[in-house]
């Protein structure tokens, strides 16, 4: 039976769902944009997590799954035109700064659940000039995690998206084997598309390089001898980047809708219908 605790770690709230008979467990920071922190399959924690930078607010996090949201990557001068009017965006949009909030939770014996809602605010309408609602439901059980999401569009008006996530995984290996199920792979080092085979030298994760999504397909990668972490995604998630820095032991494997500057650019957006809403999944499992 998996079993919850809340807890407060360095003015941070935290919210654990854990299964001893599984060894299964998950753990959300919820003041840190309701971002996973720890997932264990099989007793082993899968990811990373440079656990400083989540109490440092000088330095950007590494770790854990952050949100990515309303967009996903940097922007050209941090800023974009919508209606004639500029507004500032952070790399990776605002939804990993911001608190989420617990709106149900389901315990079973198998599998457990968690509900997090963030609604927009004046401080998110000053960067982003939609109303907006995001629901999104953690599911871990004794493979890995399921997480469904809502994009609830408040605004009356066609409201632009690309999100995605930003999963860190443990791997020591210098070359990564990845199974894309394409031939070919954008490299954002010179933006030239290459032939792929199969595997890359971490050094060459940085910084990153991009594979389109073949629809009802899986992206996999290689992180342990014993261990593969399959991504399953919905069919908003166009395309997976592989990104690592330098001496890093992890390799981020990240489902995204869209490519960096897409809201510029006006490429590859999915729009979010008037009072409507857009669900869709990623999971991640270990075999």
């Amino acid at each position: 039976m998996f079993k919850m605790e809340q807890y407060m770690e360095e003015n941070n709230s935290f919210i654990t769902l854990n299964n001893e008979k599984l060894r299964s467990w998950l753990t959300i920071c919820l003041t840190q944009g309701g971002m996973v922190t720890e997932l264990g399959v099989n007793g082993e924690e899968i990811l990373y997590l440079n656990k400083a930078t989540l109490f440092d607010e000088s330095r950007p996090i590494r770790g854990g799954i952050p949100v990515l949201f309303p967009t996903s990557g940097k922007l050209s001068n941090d800023s974009y035109i919508w209606n004639e009017q500029e507004y500032h965006m952070p790399v990776h949009g605002f939804a990993r700064d911001h608190t989420w909030t617990i709106v149900s939770t389901a315990l079973e014996e198998e599998t457990a659940s968690i509900t997090l809602r963030l609604e927009s605010s004046e401080e998110m309408l000053k960067l982003y000039p939609f109303q907006f609602e995001l629901l999104f439901t953690y599911t871990v059980d004794a493979d890995g995690l399921t997480i469904d999401q809502s994009y609830q569009n408040n605004t009356s008006e066609p409201m632009p998206i690309y999100p995605g996530f930003h999963p860190y995984f443990q791997t020591d290996f210098d070359i990564i084997e990845i199974d894309a199920q394409v031939s070919t792979y954008l490299d954002l080092h010179d933006n030239q598309e290459k032939a792929w085979n199969g595997s890359i030298n971490k050094q060459n994760l940085k910084p990153s390089i991009v594979f389109t999504n073949k629809k009802g397909g899986t992206v996999s990668v290689q992180t342990r001898n014993d261990q593969r972490v399959i991504m399953e995604y919905g069919p908003e998630f166009k395309y997976t980047v592989f990104w690592t820095e330098e001496g890093g032991d992890f390799v981020c494997m990240e489902p995204w809708v869209a490519l960096p500057n897409a809201i510029n650019e006006k490429k590859g957006l999915v729009y979010v219908q008037p009072n409507s809403s857009i669900d869709t999944f990623a999971t991640f499992k270990v075999k």
